[in-house]
Protein backbone atom coordinates (compact mmCIF):
# COMPACT_ATOMS: atom_id res chain seq x y z
CA UNK A 1 0.00 0.00 0.00
CA UNK A 2 1.36 3.39 -0.93
CA UNK A 3 1.81 6.02 1.74
CA UNK A 4 -0.23 9.13 1.25
CA UNK A 5 0.48 12.54 2.63
CA UNK A 6 -1.91 13.33 5.46
CA UNK A 7 -3.72 16.62 5.06
CA UNK A 8 -4.57 17.02 8.72
CA UNK A 9 -1.00 17.02 10.03
CA UNK A 10 -0.25 20.02 12.25
CA UNK A 11 2.29 22.42 10.82
CA UNK A 12 5.08 23.40 13.18
CA UNK A 13 5.97 27.08 13.46
CA UNK A 14 9.36 27.77 11.97
CA UNK A 15 10.27 31.07 13.55
CA UNK A 16 10.20 32.32 17.14
CA UNK A 17 7.59 34.93 16.21
CA UNK A 18 5.22 32.26 14.92
CA UNK A 19 5.64 30.28 18.16
CA UNK A 20 4.81 33.35 20.27
CA UNK A 21 1.74 34.11 18.15
CA UNK A 22 0.47 30.56 18.52
CA UNK A 23 0.87 30.73 22.29
CA UNK A 24 -1.10 33.98 22.44
CA UNK A 25 -3.96 32.84 20.25
CA UNK A 26 -4.50 29.29 21.52
CA UNK A 27 -6.76 29.20 24.58
CA UNK A 28 -5.82 27.03 27.54
CA UNK A 29 -8.53 24.42 27.99
CA UNK A 30 -8.83 23.04 31.51
CA UNK A 31 -11.38 20.38 32.41
CA UNK A 32 -14.09 21.38 34.84
CA UNK A 33 -14.42 19.82 38.27
CA UNK A 34 -17.41 17.78 37.10
CA UNK A 35 -15.48 16.37 34.15
CA UNK A 36 -12.55 15.15 36.27
CA UNK A 37 -13.50 12.08 38.32
CA UNK A 38 -11.45 11.06 41.32
CA UNK A 39 -9.54 7.81 40.85
CA UNK A 40 -9.88 5.59 43.91
CA UNK A 41 -7.79 2.58 44.88
CA UNK A 42 -9.41 -0.87 44.91
CA UNK A 43 -11.40 -1.33 48.11
CA UNK A 44 -11.40 2.34 49.09
CA UNK A 45 -15.05 2.80 48.15
CA UNK A 46 -16.02 -0.38 50.03
CA UNK A 47 -14.30 0.89 53.18
CA UNK A 48 -16.18 4.18 52.89
CA UNK A 49 -19.48 2.27 52.65
CA UNK A 50 -18.60 0.10 55.66
CA UNK A 51 -17.85 3.19 57.75
CA UNK A 52 -21.12 4.79 56.68
CA UNK A 53 -23.12 1.68 57.63
CA UNK A 54 -21.34 1.45 60.99
CA UNK A 55 -22.24 5.06 61.79
CA UNK A 56 -25.91 4.66 60.84
CA UNK A 57 -28.51 3.03 63.04
CA UNK A 58 -30.98 1.93 60.34
CA UNK A 59 -31.43 -1.78 59.62
CA UNK A 60 -30.06 -3.28 56.43
CA UNK A 61 -32.65 -6.09 56.48
CA UNK A 62 -36.26 -5.70 57.52
CA UNK A 63 -37.19 -7.20 60.88
CA UNK A 64 -39.87 -9.64 59.73
CA UNK A 65 -37.95 -11.37 56.89
CA UNK A 66 -34.88 -11.56 59.16
CA UNK A 67 -36.89 -13.17 61.98
CA UNK A 68 -38.21 -15.77 59.53
CA UNK A 69 -34.68 -16.53 58.39
CA UNK A 70 -33.29 -16.86 61.93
Amino acid sequence: MARLKSSNVLKRPKSAEERVNIRRTSPVVRPTAAAVRRRRRPGERALMEIRAYQKSSDLLLRKLPFSRLV
